[in-house]
């Protein structure tokens, strides 16, 4: 089975990650808007629009994330790394903007108002498990 084709399977039919972060010890786990780039392998971007929040503090402290999607309708299709670190990204949110908008078109008027205010978020993925079905098929893609 070619599990990096299914990685990007199950990322074209989710909107959101869990990411999780820690700081001395003590994870924290937050919902975010992603999308990704054809072009970058490995790479999944989320944004924010508060500079000061506790995700951007404890990412600033720890680069070393993980995440998980969630299983979608009733499979049990996810993807899951322990295995990432984050960063900011070079690109203004404009710039991907229209990928953040193909993933959830309901957003885009609020991409238009506040846009200006996002940053966007780099996850590189070094190594992510890709769970296809109940157990049986399971694999890991290198990035």
């Amino acid at each position: 089975m070619d599990y990096k084709k299914a990685f990007y399977d199950i990322l074209d039919k989710t909107s959101e990650i869990a990411l999780a972060t820690s700081i001395d010890g003590i994870p924290n786990v937050r919902i975010v808007s992603i999308c990704y780039d054809e072009a970058r392998s490995g790479v999944i971007y989320f944004q924010t629009n508060n500079m000061n929040s506790k995700k951007v503090s404890d990412i600033a402290q720890n680069a070393n994330v993980a995440f998980t999607t969630a299983p979608i309708g009733k499979t049990i299709a996810n993807v899951r790394s322990n295995n990432a670190t984050v960063c900011r990204s070079k690109h203004a949110f404009d710039e991907l903007k229209h990928l953040f908008v193909a993933k959830v078109s309901e957003y885009e008027e609020a991409y238009d108002k506040y846009g200006h205010t996002m940053t966007v978020f780099e996850i590189h993925i070094k190594e992510a498990i890709v769970v296809v079905d109940y157990g049986v098929k399971r694999g890991i893609v290198e990035f």
